[in-house]
């Protein structure tokens, strides 16, 4: 694995490559134990685990997920699950809360989308000649905006 991936932080795995084949197999048969419906989408199940996994969250990171996207939310969290091979989302709760480096690791897997608007110049132009006007055209001098 390059030193330069594996610093990122956001590596599955760190093995030899005699040992790589034996984790894409096992990620592959899992993966197709679950089947065709996503794991964490058992819509019984969801909202419980999802406020657990956004208390955590908010504990250890001090960022609040609650608004953002249930699907998003889902979609990374699935990817969790398969890659630990956990087949329910309660199971993956009691596994969150439990490690402070899986808190981590999805604190920067529901980052990745985001982090890169903060990144691109001609949004942020946008955002000062176009947007931010609009939002703030109405509102006082000490409003506060949270982008």
């Amino acid at each position: 694995m390059p030193k330069s991936a594996i610093s990122t932080g956001l590596v599955d795995y760190v093995l030899p490559p005699n040992e790589m084949p034996e984790q894409i197999m096992k990620y592959i048969n899992h993966d197709i134990k679950i089947g065709e419906e996503p794991v964490v989408l058992d819509e019984s199940k969801i909202p419980n685990s999802l406020q657990k996994i956004f208390i955590i969250l908010r504990a250890e990171t001090e960022n609040d997920f609650s608004l953002y996207k249930k699907n998003t939310i889902c979609r990374r969290i699935e990817r969790r699950m398969d890659v630990l091979h956990i087949d329910n989302i309660e199971d993956y709760t009691r596994y969150l809360r439990d490690s402070k480096r899986e808190v981590g690791i999805l604190f920067k897997e529901l980052l990745i989308g985001v982090t890169n608007f903060f990144r691109n110049s001609a949004a942020f132009e946008a955002l000062q000649n176009t947007a931010l006007h609009e939002l703030l055209k109405d509102k006082p001098d000490d409003y506060t905006i949270r982008v």
